[in-house]
């Protein structure tokens, strides 16, 4: 039977993972969305749009995941049967399931440690003919000089560069977003994200070429522009709720209180000895992971080990490989306080103290 009970939920730690407590503010928008405000209007969805658009300095359509985004993606680039799609062997496995859906053909890369993304010094020797995209995925926040390498290949080899940014939101490489590198980025508003709605996403649109087709496919072929309701081509519904907008515009109101917050997270557990090797989640590598890890989980806190793994199963991926067997990612909520960022990093330290 399927475990209903969802990991983020578990309520038997006292420290989790990744825990939102909404601001009465938060709630109180929501109150008065539900109160005060049709449950049809859409005028939210376009506000937030501009918001965030404001906030990432490119043009996004908001849709109900950010797996949509990835699906819709390559739809509107018209991968057909057998195209070959280039990733990441090791990541969330969203693009590899919009891969199978559409009977594309995934090739796999292996990634760098050092940066947990695909490794693109293994990339070109994977391009061939049939190669119509490579998917970069930015492994909790990375969105460094990676990034421009993939897409000067993607633009010798004359193929699309997808930028997987879904756990990206709010990292900044001089002033420039994660997602807006690629022809085309995503976000993701499920948890744990540095703003989170529980489900939701963006498709964040560099390549101005394909704009009005997103929109069109977001919802019913674009039926719905114009007084005469013409159906103008393919599409379904991949709107986001507007339930769910009034939510993140409220806690992107406060965006400013949640990065410093974040950061202060970051900087704590730098005070205690613990650097970060990912920019939107506090993960760190350790032969003793698996120990750490159950060390924490004895006293009822809770981390990710093993979380992802090697997503082609036929083969042997040495980094990857490393990378499952010793990485360990701790809690990185905003809302962590000093002192259970301490006991962390003390009992990280009593089991490895090599860390």
């Amino acid at each position: 039977m399927f475990n209903k009970k969802m990991w983020l939920d578990d309520d038997r730690y006292i420290i989790k993972y990744y825990n939102i407590n909404p601001k009465k503010e938060w709630i109180d928008i929501l109150s008065s969305y539900i109160t005060q405000r049709q449950l049809f209007d859409y005028s939210i969805r376009y506000e937030l749009e501009e918001i965030i658009e404001n906030y990432i300095k490119s043009d996004i359509l908001l849709v109900n995941s950010g797996t949509s985004a990835i699906l819709m993606s390559m739809l509107i680039y018209n991968f057909k049967e057998d195209d070959e799609i280039i990733g990441p062997v090791y990541s969330n496995p969203a693009w590899l399931s919009c891969c199978k859906f559409l009977k594309l053909k995934p090739i796999f890369v292996d990634i760098s440690k050092k940066t947990l993304c695909i490794d693109p010094s293994l990339v070109e020797n994977k391009i061939t003919n049939k190669t119509k995209a490579i998917i970069f995925v930015n492994h909790g926040g990375y969105i460094g000089n990676d990034l421009r390498v993939i897409k000067n290949i993607c633009e010798k080899h004359n193929i699309i560069m997808i930028e997987d940014s879904c756990s990206s939101l709010g990292c900044f490489n001089n002033k420039k977003h994660a997602g807006t590198t690629g022809d085309i980025g995503m976000l993701s508003f499920s948890q744990p994200k540095l703003i989170s709605c529980g489900e939701g996403g963006a498709i964040i649109i560099n390549d101005i070429n394909v704009s009005q087709k997103f929109q069109a496919l977001r919802y019913h072929g674009g039926w719905y522009e114009g007084k005469d309701r013409k159906y103008k081509g393919i599409g379904v519904n991949f709107n986001i709720s507007q339930l769910l907008c009034y939510y993140l515009k409220a806690q992107f109101d406060d965006i400013k209180y949640i990065e410093d917050s974040k950061n202060k997270v970051f900087e704590i557990y730098k005070k205690y000895g613990i650097n970060s090797i990912t920019n939107s989640f506090i993960s760190i590598y350790s032969e003793k992971a698996y120990n750490i890890y159950k060390k924490l989980e004895s006293l009822k806190i809770q981390s990710l080990y093993k979380y992802y793994k090697c997503i082609d199963n036929l083969n042997f991926y040495k980094n990857s490989t490393y990378v499952y067997e010793n990485l360990i990612q701790l809690p990185s909520s905003y809302q962590l306080n000093e002192k259970q960022i301490r006991i962390i990093c003390g009992i990280v330290k009593m089991v490895d103290k090599n860390v």
